[in-house]
């Protein structure tokens, strides 16, 4: 059984008050095979839970395979597509989206002749991903370059909305003159392109971005900033129907980074709150995992969550009573990390954090990824050791 006890009051510097929130941890037999990582999940206007995942085979195959959560636990998974030329990064990963009336979005990258060269491509189901349509490319770039760190979202009943991070203008430069930026464009539920839009023209080079939308419709784009003076702190751009704000930093951090921490932030948005959860090397000796609200215009003061030696990899989602659970990954033994989660109210009670699983500290454990499903919260992490495996549990309230 798992307990939430509240801690870390935003106004009184730590005091511990209960927060009245109790779960129980919930292990769901994984429908992967061994050889399995890269695990996603995504929630339909309907409440389902869909997981994602690659396995690989034998000569550089890899295949991405797709399950909806059943009453009795995950269905038999569906092929999404294979390849042997896909490229797969621990922290840029595959993903799925769907549209109200079921229609399915699928992503992931393609790798070009040049080692660091990466294209998005998509393809989309109107079966439930019995059948995929042919691939095609996110972008209108076809520089030999990165574009990938795709977020998706369904806007409306046919038309899915897409951010990813492009650096076209950064084909033939040197490192020193390399530059990235985000994108963002429209997909229609038949796999028709809108026009691209620039957010930010200079941004972090590879950190995961995150695409929501919130109670009044507007779309909110965050994800990791990069000043000329090389300030690498989270931003966010929203759309409010006609056009896209300027970058505005979610909290002024200061933390100055040459080089991409490759660790971005996760937004939510539910009953007009949003929450953006992220990580920062500056605060305590090794950063902060941090968390701000919003019920207005903008994020108040952030609240560290963290238990002092975070390694960042946030994801969060949001409860009932104002209240978000933070999920991240904390330093725990010599080449060991946990990933831990903890509830945050909006008023700055937070709960004892909890184990969730213990995983290597490096690169191969990737992301846990987690979503609400009806009375409970499904996650996904892999256990990288041996051939490699995807987990996946719930949290389920008491």
């Amino acid at each position: 059984m798992i307990t939430f006890l509240a801690l870390l009051p935003l106004l009184c510097g730590g005091a511990i008050e209960p927060t009245g929130l109790d779960f129980e941890l919930e292990s769901l037999e994984s429908p992967s095979k061994t050889g399995s990582a890269f695990p996603n999940l995504a929630q339909g206007a309907d409440g389902k839970v869909y997981l994602s995942w690659v396995e690989r085979g034998e000569k550089q195959l890899a295949v991405m395979w797709l399950s909806v959560l059943k009453d009795k636990g995950w269905s038999e998974p569906v092929e999404v597509m294979r390849g042997t030329d896909l490229f797969l990064n621990w922290a840029d990963f595959p993903s799925v989206c769907v549209l109200e009336n079921g229609v399915l979005i699928a992503q992931w990258l393609r790798q070009g002749d040049d080692p660091h060269g990466y294209m998005a491509e998509f393809s989309i189901s109107s079966d439930g991903g019995k059948h995929w349509s042919k691939p095609k490319l996110l972008h209108d770039d076809r520089a030999d370059v990165e574009h990938g760190f795709v977020s998706m979202i369904a806007i409306d009943k046919e038309t899915f909305g897409a951010i990813w991070l492009d650096a076209r203008k950064a084909a033939g430069k040197e490192d020193s003159e390399y530059q990235t930026a985000l994108y963002f464009r429209t997909i229609g539920a038949q796999g028709e392109l809108g026009k691209e839009m620039i957010l930010d023209p200079r941004v972090c080079d590879c950190c995961p971005t995150s695409l929501v939308a919130n109670a009044k419709g507007e779309l909110l784009a965050t994800y990791r900033d990069r000043s000329e003076e090389e300030v690498r702190d989270i931003a966010l751009v929203k759309f409010d129907g006609k056009a896209w704000s300027e970058p505005r930093l979610v909290n002024d951090d200061k933390w100055l980074i040459d080089g991409c921490p490759v660790n971005g932030p996760r937004a939510r948005t539910a009953a007009g709150l949003s929450a953006v959860a992220w990580f920062t090397g500056v605060g305590g000796g090794g950063g902060s995992v941090r968390l701000a609200f919003s019920k207005d215009d903008w994020f108040g003061a952030p609240i560290d969550i963290d238990e002092g030696r975070p390694v960042g990899r946030v994801d969060l989602v949001l409860l009932e009573k104002e209240t978000a659970l933070v999920a991240w990954m904390e330093y725990s033994g010599e080449g060991q990390a946990d990933w831990r989660v903890r509830t945050v109210s909006q008023t700055g009670k937070s709960g004892a954090s909890l184990k969730v699983g213990t995983v290597p500290s490096d690169r191969a454990s990737g992301y846990l990824r987690m979503v609400p499903a009806d009375d409970s919260v499904v996650l996904t992490w892999t256990t990288p050791e041996g051939d490699g495996q995807i987990e996946t549990a719930r949290l389920r309230r008491k």
